[in-house]
């Protein structure tokens, strides 16, 4: 996926597996730029843009799950506690063994609620058939994390929800470098290697660490790109 932004001499190239790391030293153009990415505007925004996959031209809203704060991870998202729900309902209706014993259980419990209205003299019924997407989300099923954990592993978890719900955008950080060590650098890069995630990373101060899994593009204070 390629990011061409009018101001820019050169593109953003996102490469699956491999994070890329956008550092802006001038921080009026920082703000422009995070601010016209996580708006998703485009053409239309502040700092100009467009994505394109090979020829193709992407909706900047098709393109990025925005983590505009790192300390709030977007756990409710449509792409992830959104996705949970329908993938859990895809498997079930593909599993033939599992998909009879929900059934099973459910008639149990007809059962149970039929016995309850025994001594009620009116009529009653169930208004909605057994559907796997509203048990869980009425019970508010979601994703089980810790939040007294360590930011990093949370972080971890985080991507690998994203590998489990097959998210195929882009995961758009900014400033995520600030919360991390160099050790919890390079762990959080080799996780998204290991699910081959496409992750870009805005970034306002430098960083003189060398990463293998890194690919990175410096605008200084002067707007000269390297």
């Amino acid at each position: 996926m390629r990011i061409c932004f009018d101001g820019f001499e050169n593109p953003i190239e996102l490469r699956w597996a491999r994070p890329f790391v956008l550092e802006v030293h001038n921080r009026a153009l920082f703000a422009r730029v995070c601010d016209s990415l996580v708006s998703c505007y485009g053409e239309d925004a502040c700092e100009a843009y467009s994505i394109w996959d090979g020829e193709r031209e992407v909706r900047p809203r098709s393109a990025f799950l925005v983590v505009p704060d790192a300390l709030n991870l977007p756990w409710e998202s449509k792409d992830l506690g959104g996705r949970l729900y329908s993938l859990l309902q895809e498997r079930q209706l593909e599993d033939e063994a599992i998909r009879g014993l929900f059934d099973s259980r459910f008639r149990e419990l007809r059962g149970l609620v039929s016995q309850l209205l025994v001594q009620l003299e009116g009529n009653y019924r169930f208004g909605l058939e057994w559907d796997l997407q509203r048990f869980l989300k009425a019970f508010g099923f979601t994703v089980d994390f810790d939040q007294g954990a360590a930011f990093i592993d949370r972080l971890i978890l985080f991507l690998d929800c994203c590998a489990d719900m097959q998210v195929n955008k882009a995961l758009l950080f900014v400033n995520l470098k600030t919360f991390l060590t160099e050790k919890e650098v390079a762990r959080f890069y080799e996780r998204v290697f290991f699910h081959e995630l496409r992750v870009l990373m805005l970034e306002n101060d430098a960083d003189m660490n060398s990463y293998a899994l890194e690919d990175k593009m410096v605008v200084d204070q002067h707007f000269l790109e390297s």
